[in-house]
């Protein structure tokens, strides 16, 4: 093997650790996540509400999870859903991961069939005033 070929296979090798580590931290905490929201089971649309999931390298969240404030501690959840998106920060810088720089609007969450699900419309915020 060539030294710079060497020097490369060295470099990936060091940092394979990292990235498993990393790639188990974001795992974990997508999984306490999801535990803390657990079946967002609810009784009219004021009961649920929508989460920022993760992170994209070019910013923005991944997705979005439905909760329920019948089930579901705001401020357990909303931690978990930083501590997720900092530790996928954390991998996406490790990795190098590239993303697209699409925009994922918020959706709307209601409630149905008593549990709060996504729906394909965003919420509006206000600002989409045309």
């Amino acid at each position: 093997m060539s030294p710079p070929l060497r020097g490369l296979a060295l470099v990936l090798a060091l940092n394979l650790p990292a990235a498993a580590a990393t790639k188990i931290e974001v795992g974990n905490t997508l999984q306490a996540l999801q535990a803390a929201i657990g079946t967002p089971s609810c009784e009219t649309d004021a009961d649920c509400h929508v989460v920022e999931v993760g992170a994209k390298a070019c910013g923005g969240p991944e997705g979005y999870l439905p909760w329920s404030s019948r089930t579901g501690d705001a401020e357990t959840i909303q931690s978990l859903a930083e501590q997720h998106k900092t530790v996928r920060q954390a991998a996406i810088t490790t990795s190098g991961e590239i993303s697209t720089c699409e925009i994922l609007p918020k959706p709307a969450v209601r409630c149905q069939a008593k549990r709060c699900e996504l729906q394909s419309r965003p919420i509006p915020t206000g600002k989409d005033i045309y």
